[in-house]
């Protein structure tokens, strides 16, 4: 890659330090700011050339503005020792320039090259860093009873006959999030936030150790990982993680689905009951989605409250109209195993509203009956009270029952694919593959290793 391409690259707002040998003279006439009083020689072709670069990228030549004795001046010399040249330079951006408190060569030093060692103090004042943020947010621990008495008050105001789901939560989210923050103590706690990941460090380290064995390939993979190209644009790293998301989630919609347009009967009206229920059953401490209203403002609410939610609910299961705020969330990305600079490499959850998980649970609980019998016995994932580890214990009974009838064991397999973070169970013909253990599996068996 050309360096006028890798200049392009870096933010303008970043310290731009190049040193090396130009092989160029850029003589001691001042240029525009670019080149210093101080250098050997007559400017030559090559001198001009660098002057030119200098221009057109806002650089300057920090060795020709500090006055040093000639013998710190010279950066090459020649076998023979008779012919002395000033050729290597450090360039530097114009704003960082003042941050340059000296340049200059270190004649004699052992280098094992007739370059002369070329040393650059750099002076930097670091930006304050606060490693402790401090987070202000209401005492869910700590509801007090005049939080219940204001909402109870507004709700009671509210009409709720023939409402518009959409303008119904605007004004319940409107009183439960103005009067918690008016009636809810805040508490201040304090995170700390690492300044540099671990994984960044483990690959860092392995480059190192890679060079230093002399292992080329690794460290070319380790290097290329490290090195990788980074957005650092705020608006440009929001647009990559914007694409991204939509590649992992976008759904076929040139598929077509046979709908019955048959009538089918309404099903019953949402009970307060099942509202009730659908909020005690939601655990606490969770992150709130973009409502900012977490599920311990509405476990306090008592009867007439809750009465006000039961309606809101009956009118979205009436209208199928889902309020503009329950569509939303907020994408969290964690980072997985890999390098941090990739976004397939992290795990993103979602934070939705609290009050539609409310809606979701009932929801849920409704279809669990007719869920329940289109699903096998065999399946363990993702149903309550059958996990993976209850099939690895049925597994282990198995064959121990197996080694007492001397009888060998058949595995069963089963097509399952994965897609990013979201996992999908396909079986088109729904026929299990069988297939008898292979001799190592069966010396596990035998031996009693599972």
């Amino acid at each position: 890659m050309e360096l006028q391409e890798i200049l392009e690259d870096v933010p303008k707002k970043d310290a731009i330090l190049i040193i090396g040998d130009w092989n160029a003279k850029v003589g001691d006439t001042e240029a525009l700011g670019i080149v210093g009083k101080y250098d050997l020689g007559k400017q030559n072709e090559a001198g001009e050339k660098l002057n030119q670069f200098c221009q057109e990228n806002s650089l300057v030549i920090t060795k020709t503005w500090f006055q040093q004795p000639k013998r710190r001046l010279y950066t090459w010399t020649s076998p023979n020792g008779r012919h002395r040249n000033q050729i290597d330079y450090m360039l530097c951006n114009r704003r960082w320039k003042s941050s340059i408190t000296s340049v200059k060569t270190r004649p004699g030093a052992d280098c094992g090259t007739d370059h002369e060692l070329l040393l650059v103090n750099f002076k930097i004042k670091w930006k304050g860093y606060n490693t402790t943020s401090k987070a202000i947010k209401p005492n869910l621990q700590n509801i007090p009873y005049s939080y219940n008495v204001e909402v109870k008050n507004r709700f009671a105001e509210l009409e709720l006959v023939n409402r518009e789901p959409e303008e119904l939560w605007q004004e319940i989210h409107q009183i439960i999030y103005e009067e918690a923050k008016r009636n809810i103590p805040t508490i201040t706690t304090k995170k700390k936030k690492t300044w540099i990941s671990e994984n960044t460090l483990r690959i860092a380290k392995e480059r190192r150790e890679a060079k230093i064995d002399g292992n080329k390939q690794l460290f070319s993979t380790l290097n290329a990982e490290f090195q990788r190209e980074q957005l650092s644009d705020a608006e440009e790293i929001k647009k990559r993680w914007e694409e991204y998301t939509e590649e992992l989630y976008k759904s076929d919609f040139n598929t077509t689905q046979d709908l019955v347009d048959d009538e089918y009967e309404m099903e019953p009206d949402i009970l307060e009951s099942e509202v009730r229920w659908a909020i005690q059953s939601l655990a606490k401490g969770k992150a709130p989605g973009q409502d900012e209203i977490p599920i311990e403002l509405f476990k306090e609410l008592k009867d007439d409250s809750i009465k006000v939610l039961t309606t809101l609910c009956q009118q979205i299961w009436k209208t199928k109209q889902w309020p503009s705020d329950w569509k939303k969330s907020i994408f969290i990305p964690i980072p997985k195993n890999g390098t941090v600079k990739d976004c397939s490499n992290y795990r993103t959850i979602a934070l939705i509203s609290h009050a539609s998980k409310i809606m979701l649970k009932i929801i849920q609980r409704r279809l669990q009956p007719f869920l329940e019998r289109e699903l096998p016995d065999t399946q363990a994932g993702f149903r309550k009270g059958r996990g993976t580890r209850d099939q690895i214990a049925n597994l282990r009974w198995i064959i121990e029952k197996q080694s007492i009838r001397l009888c060998r064991p058949y595995k069963t397999m089963e097509c399952t694919h994965k897609d990013g973070d979201t996992n999908t169970l396909n079986c088109p013909d729904k026929k299990p593959v069988f297939e008898s253990t292979s001799n190592s599996e069966n010396r596990i068996w035998k031996h009693q290793l599972v």
